[in-house]
């Protein structure tokens, strides 16, 4: 029985080899390069610059200065200094270095006392 795709007793390989020969001669001349043929442009006119009006045409107009040439002389107005950020104006804040030192104490406080709360009642679970 020969089923599936490969049946017995046929080789599986492709022995095809065709024998073609070169052929030798003049070359045909269908490219868009031909060999042996200069491929540089050597046509260029030089025509003559002809003169005239300048367009006025925008945004930036020929012979207008494109800057801006208008500065009103105001005189500056100081007002109050607002009351915001970390130093205050007009407030001084030399002890800030103490302040923290302080809060500091204070957490550090806090912290032994919660350590010494949790030890005491874990001492008194195990008794």
């Amino acid at each position: 029985m020969m089923t599936g795709p490969v049946f017995p007793n046929v080789d599986s390989s492709n022995k095809y080899v065709p024998q073609s020969e070169h052929v030798s001669g003049q070359l045909a001349m269908t490219a868009p390069k031909y060999r042996g043929v200069d491929d540089t442009s050597k046509y260029n006119p030089v025509s003559e610059r002809v003169g005239g009006d300048k367009i006025m045409a925008g945004p930036i107009y020929p012979g207008i200065n494109p800057n801006s040439s208008y500065t009103p002389q105001e005189k500056k107005v100081f007002g109050d200094v607002p009351m915001t950020g970390p130093k205050y104006p007009g407030k001084n804040f030399e002890f800030g270095l103490l302040l923290i030192c302080l809060i500091v104490v204070r957490l550090m406080s806090f912290y032994l006392m919660l350590v010494c709360q949790v030890t005491s009642s874990l001492c008194v679970q195990f008794a």
